[in-house]
Protein backbone atom coordinates (compact mmCIF):
# COMPACT_ATOMS: atom_id res chain seq x y z
CA UNK A 1 0.00 0.00 0.00
CA UNK A 2 1.44 3.37 -1.06
CA UNK A 3 0.63 6.49 0.99
CA UNK A 4 1.32 10.20 0.47
CA UNK A 5 2.05 11.93 3.79
CA UNK A 6 1.50 15.39 2.30
CA UNK A 7 -2.25 14.83 1.89
CA UNK A 8 -4.77 16.39 4.26
CA UNK A 9 -3.11 18.30 7.06
CA UNK A 10 0.22 16.79 6.08
CA UNK A 11 1.12 16.00 9.68
CA UNK A 12 1.80 12.95 11.79
CA UNK A 13 -1.79 11.68 11.95
CA UNK A 14 -1.48 9.88 8.59
CA UNK A 15 1.51 7.95 9.91
CA UNK A 16 -0.18 7.04 13.20
CA UNK A 17 -3.31 5.86 11.43
CA UNK A 18 -1.24 3.84 8.97
CA UNK A 19 0.63 2.14 11.79
CA UNK A 20 -2.61 1.19 13.55
CA UNK A 21 -4.22 -0.18 10.37
CA UNK A 22 -1.09 -2.08 9.40
CA UNK A 23 -0.94 -3.80 12.75
CA UNK A 24 -4.66 -4.53 12.67
CA UNK A 25 -4.68 -5.93 9.12
CA UNK A 26 -1.11 -7.20 8.87
CA UNK A 27 -0.63 -5.30 5.59
CA UNK A 28 2.60 -3.62 4.56
CA UNK A 29 2.64 0.08 3.67
CA UNK A 30 5.10 2.58 2.28
CA UNK A 31 4.63 6.26 3.05
CA UNK A 32 6.45 9.16 1.37
CA UNK A 33 6.51 12.90 2.07
CA UNK A 34 6.07 12.29 5.81
CA UNK A 35 4.86 15.47 7.57
CA UNK A 36 5.55 17.41 4.39
CA UNK A 37 3.42 20.38 5.45
CA UNK A 38 5.22 20.88 8.74
CA UNK A 39 8.04 23.38 9.35
CA UNK A 40 10.39 20.48 10.14
CA UNK A 41 9.21 17.64 7.85
CA UNK A 42 10.06 14.01 8.35
CA UNK A 43 10.10 11.78 11.40
CA UNK A 44 10.56 13.65 14.65
CA UNK A 45 11.65 11.84 17.79
CA UNK A 46 8.11 11.05 18.95
CA UNK A 47 7.12 9.70 15.51
CA UNK A 48 10.24 7.57 15.28
CA UNK A 49 9.57 6.21 18.77
CA UNK A 50 6.03 5.32 17.70
CA UNK A 51 7.38 3.45 14.67
CA UNK A 52 9.96 1.62 16.79
CA UNK A 53 7.39 0.68 19.42
CA UNK A 54 4.96 -0.61 16.77
CA UNK A 55 7.77 -2.55 15.12
CA UNK A 56 8.85 -4.03 18.45
CA UNK A 57 5.42 -5.21 19.42
CA UNK A 58 4.63 -6.68 16.01
CA UNK A 59 8.04 -7.90 14.93
CA UNK A 60 7.85 -5.63 11.87
CA UNK A 61 10.61 -4.99 9.35
CA UNK A 62 11.22 -1.34 8.51
CA UNK A 63 13.18 0.83 6.09
CA UNK A 64 13.73 4.54 6.61
CA UNK A 65 13.05 4.42 10.37
CA UNK A 66 15.41 7.23 11.36
CA UNK A 67 15.15 10.85 12.46
CA UNK A 68 14.04 13.33 9.77
CA UNK A 69 13.32 10.56 7.27
CA UNK A 70 10.46 11.45 4.89
CA UNK A 71 9.99 7.90 3.61
CA UNK A 72 9.12 4.77 5.59
CA UNK A 73 8.46 1.16 4.70
CA UNK A 74 6.65 -0.79 7.40
CA UNK A 75 6.04 -4.56 7.03
CA UNK A 76 4.30 -5.87 10.17
CA UNK A 77 4.75 -9.36 11.50
CA UNK A 78 2.37 -10.97 13.95
CA UNK A 79 1.34 -9.16 17.13
CA UNK A 80 3.20 -10.69 20.03
CA UNK A 81 1.17 -12.88 22.29
CA UNK A 82 1.62 -12.40 25.98
CA UNK A 83 0.29 -10.89 29.17
CA UNK A 84 -0.95 -7.30 28.93
CA UNK A 85 -2.21 -4.80 31.49
CA UNK A 86 -4.16 -1.62 30.84
CA UNK A 87 -4.53 1.79 32.47
CA UNK A 88 -6.49 5.00 31.93
CA UNK A 89 -5.66 8.63 32.59
CA UNK A 90 -7.77 11.79 32.26
CA UNK A 91 -6.83 14.42 29.71
CA UNK A 92 -7.75 17.96 28.72
CA UNK A 93 -7.26 18.37 24.96
CA UNK A 94 -7.22 22.16 25.23
CA UNK A 95 -4.57 22.62 27.92
CA UNK A 96 -2.69 19.32 27.64
CA UNK A 97 -3.14 18.66 31.38
CA UNK A 98 -2.94 14.97 32.29
CA UNK A 99 -3.82 13.04 35.43
CA UNK A 100 -1.79 10.13 36.77
CA UNK A 101 -2.33 6.74 35.19
CA UNK A 102 -4.92 4.67 36.97
CA UNK A 103 -3.75 1.49 38.70
CA UNK A 104 -2.88 -1.23 36.19
CA UNK A 105 -5.61 -3.69 35.36
CA UNK A 106 -5.40 -7.36 36.11
CA UNK A 107 -3.20 -9.23 33.62
CA UNK A 108 -4.91 -10.26 30.39
CA UNK A 109 -3.39 -13.00 28.24
CA UNK A 110 -3.71 -12.25 24.50
CA UNK A 111 -3.05 -14.61 21.60
CA UNK A 112 -1.60 -13.41 18.29
CA UNK A 113 -3.46 -10.76 16.26
CA UNK A 114 -6.48 -10.40 18.55
CA UNK A 115 -8.41 -7.27 19.40
CA UNK A 116 -9.14 -6.31 22.98
CA UNK A 117 -12.50 -4.87 23.96
CA UNK A 118 -12.27 -2.64 27.03
CA UNK A 119 -15.42 -1.83 28.97
CA UNK A 120 -16.34 0.07 32.15
CA UNK A 121 -13.78 2.74 31.36
CA UNK A 122 -14.10 5.36 34.09
CA UNK A 123 -15.33 8.89 33.44
CA UNK A 124 -14.26 11.92 35.45
CA UNK A 125 -16.48 14.22 37.50
CA UNK A 126 -14.05 17.06 36.76
CA UNK A 127 -15.63 19.37 34.13
CA UNK A 128 -12.16 20.16 32.74
CA UNK A 129 -11.69 16.59 31.54
CA UNK A 130 -12.73 16.24 27.88
CA UNK A 131 -10.82 13.08 26.91
CA UNK A 132 -9.28 9.92 28.30
CA UNK A 133 -6.10 8.17 27.24
CA UNK A 134 -5.63 4.41 27.17
CA UNK A 135 -2.32 2.90 28.17
CA UNK A 136 -1.04 -0.67 27.91
CA UNK A 137 2.07 -2.55 28.81
CA UNK A 138 3.91 -4.45 26.12
CA UNK A 139 3.73 -8.23 26.41
CA UNK A 140 5.03 -9.31 29.79
CA UNK A 141 6.53 -5.85 30.29
CA UNK A 142 6.10 -3.23 32.96
CA UNK A 143 6.20 0.10 31.12
CA UNK A 144 2.93 1.80 30.17
CA UNK A 145 2.63 3.01 26.58
CA UNK A 146 -0.02 5.33 25.22
CA UNK A 147 -2.05 3.20 22.79
CA UNK A 148 -5.20 5.21 22.19
CA UNK A 149 -7.40 8.11 23.12
CA UNK A 150 -11.14 8.61 23.65
CA UNK A 151 -11.97 12.19 22.70
CA UNK A 152 -14.82 12.61 25.17
CA UNK A 153 -15.63 12.06 28.82
CA UNK A 154 -18.71 9.93 28.19
CA UNK A 155 -17.80 6.76 26.28
CA UNK A 156 -17.06 3.77 28.52
CA UNK A 157 -15.90 1.22 25.90
CA UNK A 158 -12.88 1.04 23.61
CA UNK A 159 -11.42 -1.39 21.05
CA UNK A 160 -7.64 -1.71 21.32
CA UNK A 161 -7.06 -2.95 17.82
CA UNK A 162 -3.62 -4.45 18.00
CA UNK A 163 -2.06 -3.52 21.31
CA UNK A 164 0.25 -1.34 19.26
CA UNK A 165 1.45 1.85 20.88
CA UNK A 166 1.08 4.14 17.88
CA UNK A 167 2.37 6.96 20.05
CA UNK A 168 4.92 6.30 22.76
CA UNK A 169 3.80 7.20 26.26
CA UNK A 170 5.70 7.94 29.44
CA UNK A 171 7.18 5.10 31.46
CA UNK A 172 5.05 5.92 34.49
CA UNK A 173 4.85 2.70 36.51
CA UNK A 174 5.96 -0.87 36.34
CA UNK A 175 3.74 -3.91 36.84
CA UNK A 176 4.22 -3.66 40.59
CA UNK A 177 2.94 -0.09 40.64
CA UNK A 178 6.38 1.39 41.32
CA UNK A 179 7.15 4.67 39.52
CA UNK A 180 9.83 4.52 36.85
CA UNK A 181 9.22 8.09 35.72
CA UNK A 182 7.87 10.16 38.58
CA UNK A 183 6.56 13.29 36.88
CA UNK A 184 2.85 13.65 37.64
CA UNK A 185 0.95 15.85 35.21
CA UNK A 186 -2.16 17.76 36.15
CA UNK A 187 -3.30 19.76 39.11
CA UNK A 188 -1.34 19.95 42.37
CA UNK A 189 -2.10 17.47 45.18
CA UNK A 190 -5.70 17.33 46.39
CA UNK A 191 -7.16 19.30 49.30
CA UNK A 192 -4.48 21.96 49.38
CA UNK A 193 -4.50 24.09 52.52
CA UNK A 194 -1.82 26.49 51.32
CA UNK A 195 -0.05 27.33 48.05
CA UNK A 196 3.15 29.37 47.82
CA UNK A 197 5.66 30.14 45.07
CA UNK A 198 9.27 29.72 46.23
CA UNK A 199 12.51 29.15 44.31
CA UNK A 200 10.54 29.12 41.01
CA UNK A 201 8.46 26.17 42.23
CA UNK A 202 4.91 25.84 43.50
CA UNK A 203 4.76 24.45 47.03
CA UNK A 204 1.56 22.80 48.23
CA UNK A 205 0.65 21.96 51.81
CA UNK A 206 -2.13 19.49 52.59
CA UNK A 207 -3.02 16.90 55.21
CA UNK A 208 -0.21 14.61 54.03
CA UNK A 209 2.61 17.12 54.04
CA UNK A 210 4.59 19.39 51.74
CA UNK A 211 4.81 18.88 47.95
CA UNK A 212 6.69 20.91 45.36
CA UNK A 213 6.51 21.19 41.58
CA UNK A 214 9.21 21.05 38.93
CA UNK A 215 11.06 24.32 38.32
CA UNK A 216 8.82 26.68 36.36
CA UNK A 217 6.20 23.94 35.85
CA UNK A 218 3.55 24.61 38.45
CA UNK A 219 1.31 21.74 37.28
CA UNK A 220 4.00 19.08 37.18
CA UNK A 221 4.82 17.21 40.39
CA UNK A 222 6.95 14.19 41.21
CA UNK A 223 5.74 11.58 43.68
CA UNK A 224 9.16 11.78 45.33
CA UNK A 225 8.96 15.58 45.73
CA UNK A 226 7.44 15.35 49.16
CA UNK A 227 8.31 15.89 52.81
CA UNK A 228 6.05 14.90 55.71
CA UNK A 229 4.64 17.78 57.76
CA UNK A 230 2.37 17.12 60.74
CA UNK A 231 -0.68 19.37 61.08
CA UNK A 232 0.59 22.08 58.74
CA UNK A 233 -1.46 25.28 58.57
CA UNK A 234 0.28 27.63 56.15
CA UNK A 235 3.25 28.60 53.97
CA UNK A 236 5.08 31.85 53.27
CA UNK A 237 8.20 32.48 51.20
CA UNK A 238 10.75 34.38 53.27
CA UNK A 239 13.18 34.82 50.41
CA UNK A 240 16.29 35.78 52.32
CA UNK A 241 15.79 32.92 54.76
CA UNK A 242 13.66 30.10 53.28
CA UNK A 243 10.12 28.78 53.05
CA UNK A 244 8.31 29.04 56.38
CA UNK A 245 6.02 26.11 57.17
CA UNK A 246 3.49 26.86 59.88
CA UNK A 247 2.02 24.10 62.03
CA UNK A 248 -0.35 24.40 64.96
CA UNK A 249 2.42 23.42 67.42
CA UNK A 250 5.59 24.97 65.97
CA UNK A 251 7.08 26.96 63.10
CA UNK A 252 9.47 25.27 60.66
CA UNK A 253 11.60 26.55 57.80
CA UNK A 254 12.73 24.83 54.61
CA UNK A 255 16.35 25.73 53.86
CA UNK A 256 18.45 25.19 50.74
CA UNK A 257 18.25 26.08 47.06
CA UNK A 258 17.50 22.75 45.37
CA UNK A 259 15.78 19.51 46.44
CA UNK A 260 19.17 17.86 46.80
CA UNK A 261 20.18 20.16 49.65
CA UNK A 262 16.79 20.99 51.15
CA UNK A 263 16.23 20.38 54.84
CA UNK A 264 13.59 21.41 57.36
CA UNK A 265 14.84 23.21 60.45
CA UNK A 266 12.94 24.40 63.48
CA UNK A 267 12.20 28.13 63.52
CA UNK A 268 10.31 28.01 66.80
CA UNK A 269 9.27 25.16 69.05
CA UNK A 270 7.46 27.42 71.51
CA UNK A 271 5.38 29.49 69.09
CA UNK A 272 3.13 27.51 66.80
CA UNK A 273 0.77 29.02 64.26
CA UNK A 274 -2.79 27.66 64.22
CA UNK A 275 -3.70 30.32 61.64
CA UNK A 276 -1.39 29.95 58.66
CA UNK A 277 -2.94 33.01 57.01
CA UNK A 278 -1.79 35.18 59.91
CA UNK A 279 1.81 35.04 58.62
CA UNK A 280 2.99 38.20 56.87
CA UNK A 281 6.32 39.85 56.14
CA UNK A 282 7.16 43.52 56.53
CA UNK A 283 10.64 45.03 56.04
CA UNK A 284 12.12 41.53 56.20
CA UNK A 285 10.45 40.71 59.52
CA UNK A 286 8.04 37.78 59.77
CA UNK A 287 4.95 38.20 61.95
CA UNK A 288 2.41 35.57 63.01
CA UNK A 289 -0.35 34.77 65.49
CA UNK A 290 0.42 31.92 67.90
CA UNK A 291 -3.08 31.32 69.23
CA UNK A 292 -2.40 33.41 72.33
CA UNK A 293 0.16 36.03 71.24
CA UNK A 294 1.67 37.79 68.24
CA UNK A 295 5.36 37.22 67.59
CA UNK A 296 7.99 38.48 65.17
CA UNK A 297 11.27 37.16 63.83
CA UNK A 298 13.97 38.83 61.76
CA UNK A 299 15.68 35.50 61.16
CA UNK A 300 16.42 34.37 64.69
CA UNK A 301 14.22 33.13 67.51
CA UNK A 302 10.81 34.84 67.46
CA UNK A 303 9.86 37.22 70.24
CA UNK A 304 6.60 38.67 71.54
CA UNK A 305 5.76 42.06 70.13
CA UNK A 306 6.57 44.83 72.61
CA UNK A 307 3.55 46.24 74.40
CA UNK A 308 1.42 43.19 73.66
CA UNK A 309 -0.22 43.38 77.09
CA UNK A 310 -2.07 46.45 75.80
CA UNK A 311 -4.14 44.18 73.56
CA UNK A 312 -4.22 41.15 75.85
CA UNK A 313 -7.95 41.43 76.47
CA UNK A 314 -8.69 41.50 72.74
CA UNK A 315 -6.48 38.45 72.08
CA UNK A 316 -8.17 36.50 74.86
CA UNK A 317 -11.55 37.30 73.34
CA UNK A 318 -10.76 35.21 70.24
CA UNK A 319 -12.57 31.90 70.68
CA UNK A 320 -10.70 28.66 70.07
CA UNK A 321 -13.07 27.85 67.21
CA UNK A 322 -12.10 31.12 65.46
CA UNK A 323 -8.33 31.00 65.92
CA UNK A 324 -7.65 29.11 62.69
CA UNK A 325 -9.41 31.88 60.74
CA UNK A 326 -7.29 34.75 62.03
CA UNK A 327 -5.71 36.67 59.12
CA UNK A 328 -2.61 38.86 59.07
CA UNK A 329 -1.19 41.19 56.43
CA UNK A 330 1.31 44.00 56.17
CA UNK A 331 0.77 47.49 54.77
CA UNK A 332 4.27 48.63 53.78
CA UNK A 333 3.18 52.20 53.03
CA UNK A 334 2.19 52.60 56.68
CA UNK A 335 4.65 50.16 58.20
CA UNK A 336 1.79 48.19 59.73
CA UNK A 337 1.09 44.58 60.52
CA UNK A 338 -2.69 44.14 60.76
CA UNK A 339 -4.29 41.15 62.46
CA UNK A 340 -8.01 40.59 61.77
CA UNK A 341 -10.09 38.27 63.94
CA UNK A 342 -13.61 37.49 65.08
CA UNK A 343 -14.33 38.20 68.76
CA UNK A 344 -17.43 38.33 70.92
CA UNK A 345 -17.58 42.04 70.05
CA UNK A 346 -17.49 41.34 66.33
CA UNK A 347 -14.66 41.59 63.87
CA UNK A 348 -11.61 43.50 65.11
CA UNK A 349 -8.39 44.70 63.50
CA UNK A 350 -5.28 44.92 65.67
CA UNK A 351 -2.73 47.32 64.20
CA UNK A 352 0.96 47.06 65.02
CA UNK A 353 3.33 49.76 63.70
CA UNK A 354 6.57 47.87 63.06
CA UNK A 355 8.46 51.03 62.10
CA UNK A 356 7.83 52.55 65.52
CA UNK A 357 7.62 49.21 67.40
CA UNK A 358 4.27 49.91 69.02
CA UNK A 359 0.61 48.97 68.77
CA UNK A 360 -1.27 51.69 66.95
CA UNK A 361 -4.72 50.62 68.07
CA UNK A 362 -7.62 48.20 67.83
CA UNK A 363 -10.53 48.89 65.49
CA UNK A 364 -13.85 47.24 66.34
CA UNK A 365 -16.47 46.43 63.69
CA UNK A 366 -13.47 46.35 61.39
CA UNK A 367 -14.09 46.52 57.63
CA UNK A 368 -12.80 43.66 55.50
CA UNK A 369 -10.92 45.78 52.96
CA UNK A 370 -7.62 47.53 53.62
CA UNK A 371 -8.77 50.73 51.92
CA UNK A 372 -11.80 50.95 54.20
CA UNK A 373 -9.69 50.06 57.23
CA UNK A 374 -7.28 52.89 56.51
CA UNK A 375 -10.18 55.29 56.11
CA UNK A 376 -11.71 54.25 59.43
CA UNK A 377 -8.37 54.43 61.24
CA UNK A 378 -7.61 57.91 59.90
CA UNK A 379 -11.08 59.13 60.84
CA UNK A 380 -10.59 57.90 64.41
CA UNK A 381 -7.05 59.30 64.76
CA UNK A 382 -6.71 62.94 65.83
CA UNK A 383 -5.19 64.94 63.02
CA UNK A 384 -5.70 62.00 60.65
Amino acid sequence: MELDGSLGEGGGQILRTALSLALCTGKTFRIEHIRARRRNPGLMRQHLTAVQAAAEISGAETEGARLNSQTLLFAPGKIKAGEYRFAVRYYNRNTGALSNWSPLSKPLTIIDNKQVFLSNIPVSSNPQVNARQIGATQPDGGIIYLVGQIDDNVTTTYYENALSPDEYGEADVDVNGNPTTDIRHGTPPDQAWALEKHKERLFVLNKDGLFWSEVGRFQSFKASSFLPVVRGTGLISWDQHGLVIATDKEAQILLGDTPGDWRIDLLSKEHGCPAGKSMAIGDGTLFWYTGTNIVASSGGAPALLPGIERIRETLEDIADADKADVVGETIPARGWYVLSAETSAGRVAIIYDYKENRFAGVITDAPKTIARLLSVHDALTPGG
